[in-house]
């Protein structure tokens, strides 16, 4: 499967490369959170929900450099600071609500079995076993 915000994340990265971050820095915690998210593992909806886990992250790095570059060493008028507040603070707003999303997922789908089966005999008492395909 395709991820699908590649192109987003590209997009962001350059910006974020732009104002001095090392991409292949960021490349490579990329890779790192992907991993431990288990995204090679993850069923179609997670892997969803991994992406977009992994664009908001990016968002956030990008935001946290335009903040640092607009407030650190300079003085900015009480409008611009709180722009550049909201700003950043939107993009981890975002990104904790795609780790909740994720979260929520997985612990449904922990929940819930895969399959269930009735075993019943005329006359006798009905066996329900659930369980999860492995």
């Amino acid at each position: 499967m395709a991820e699908m915000g590649w192109g987003v994340r590209t997009q962001l990265l350059d910006k974020v490369v732009v104002q001095g971050s090392p991409k292949a820095t960021i490349l490579a915690k990329l890779d790192l959170l992907k991993k431990e998210l288990g995204y090679e593992t993850a069923s179609a909806v997670e892997r969803l929900l991994i992406d977009h886990v992994l664009t908001c992250w990016v968002r956030v790095e990008h935001a946290e450099v335009l903040y640092n570059n607009k407030a650190v060493g300079q003085f900015l008028s009480l409008n611009v600071a709180l722009y550049w507040e909201q700003f950043l603070a939107a993009a981890q707003r975002r990104w904790l609500a795609a780790v909740e999303s994720l979260a929520r997922v997985r612990r449904l789908g922990a929940r819930s079995p895969l399959f269930q089966v009735n075993i019943a005999e005329q006359g006798a008492q009905q066996i329900n076993a659930q369980g999860q395909s492995q």
